[in-house]
């Protein structure tokens, strides 16, 4: 009499079932890491916004008397980018400094773009600037004071009823 001695076939790798269960768990995981991670990265980038754009308008008025001309500053909130250049006089404006904007920060009117000159003496029109943050759902409102080269920056959940937008 003859025997089998049969031993049950066994896999040496994962059924289908056990990797697609894996791979929903590792997506599962990546989304709930990755979404409070990006969302603290845009807060992080306005708040580092407000100090690097009183340096870099700060810094546009002292080459505007260093060169001893009048510089141009446009805001452009669809590319999130301000530059400083020089002002064409029939030629093409050469930048001078770009600095990004965060895509969560708006103008408060919904315009898409701001401009203004800053003159050889590094004088700007006084002026209140108004900012809607869709991150922090706050409004900024920055005030250019004492020739236009001093910034005070103040943020608030409502809106002010009479700001000077630009």
């Amino acid at each position: 009499m003859v025997t089998s001695t049969r031993r049950p076939r066994r896999s040496s790798g994962f059924t289908l079932y056990e990797t697609l269960l894996v791979l929903v768990i590792v997506t599962g995981l990546v989304v709930l890491m990755a979404t409070p991670r990006a969302a603290s990265q845009n807060l992080l980038a306005e708040r580092a916004f407000w100090p690097s754009w009183q340096r870099f308008w700060t810094a546009g008025c002292q080459l505007a008397v260093r060169r001893r001309e009048t510089l141009h500053v446009e805001v452009d909130i669809p590319r999130h980018v301000a530059e400083l250049r020089t002002l064409s006089r029939g030629g093409t404006p050469q930048v001078l400094a770009r600095l990004a904007v965060p895509p969560s920060l708006r103008f408060g009117e919904g315009d898409t773009k701001w401009d203004g000159n800053i003159d050889e003496r590094g004088w700007a029109p006084a002026l209140t600037l108004e900012w809607y943050s869709q991150r922090t759902q706050l409004w900024w409102y920055q005030t250019f004071q004492l020739k236009g080269a001093l910034i005070y920056v103040t943020a608030t959940e409502t809106r002010r009823p009479h700001a000077t937008n630009p």
